[in-house]
């Protein structure tokens, strides 16, 4: 217990950094989202991944 407590001291200092690394991630993800040929990567990244578990990998 004596090791959280100086960290909670410190969350209004995280909060702010936290809160532009979720609004830098969101752009990310919106820019990516607008590639084109992203849905078919997508697609074949998730029959991989399939594919993988159904071989027991």
């Amino acid at each position: 217990m004596d090791d959280v407590m100086p960290l909670l001291g410190k969350l209004d200092q995280v909060g702010p950094d936290l809160h532009k690394l979720l609004e830098v991630t969101e752009d990310l993800r919106l820019a990516i989202a607008g590639l084109p040929g992203l849905k078919m990567l997508r697609r074949r990244g998730e029959e991989r991944v399939e594919e993988e578990a159904a071989n027991g990998s």
